[in-house]
């Protein structure tokens, strides 16, 4: 569940894409205008990036 979200866990956008670990949880309304925000990093190839996503689209990958 989205909602039971910490960091270091793992998620997607529930659209697709790629893999994303959760570096922070905040009320990021100042920065980018997203008040339940999830702050995610992800790699393609070595390029880090990093971006703050609402809640809302993201979903948990299971790790087993």
């Amino acid at each position: 569940m989205v909602s039971d979200l910490k960091k270091g866990d793992v998620v997607k956008l529930r659209s697709g894409g790629p893999n994303m670990t959760v570096q922070g949880l905040d009320d990021y309304t100042m920065s980018c205008g997203i008040e339940d925000g999830v702050n995610c990093v992800w790699f393609e190839g070595n390029k880090q990036h990093s971006e703050v996503f609402d809640r809302a689209v993201l979903v948990k990958v299971d790790q087993q």
